[in-house]
């Protein structure tokens, strides 16, 4: 069943107790697929978060860059 695309109408429904039994045990199925689609969405957009946390604010390993070695090659003379 698809979801409504306009809002339901009273005197549209039908009478009959067993047919609007049947359409709400339609709405509510697929009221549950959604419902098991935004929570798959919701764990994997979770997963994408966590995944771009590590990324951009994880631990650095403390490897020297290619420059770094030049600032400690100035000889410095301490007074003692």
């Amino acid at each position: 069943m698809q979801l409504l695309a306009v809002p339901v109408d009273r005197s549209s429904l039908p009478d009959d107790v067993e047919v609007l039994k049947d359409m709400l045990v339609e709405a509510a199925q697929a009221f549950q697929g959604l419902r098991a689609q935004a929570n798959q969405q919701m764990s994997s957009l979770a997963a994408q978060l966590a995944e771009f946390k590590r990324r951009v604010f994880g631990a650095r390993s403390e490897a020297l860059a290619v420059l770094q070695p030049e600032l400690w090659q100035d000889v410095v003379e301490l007074p003692v």
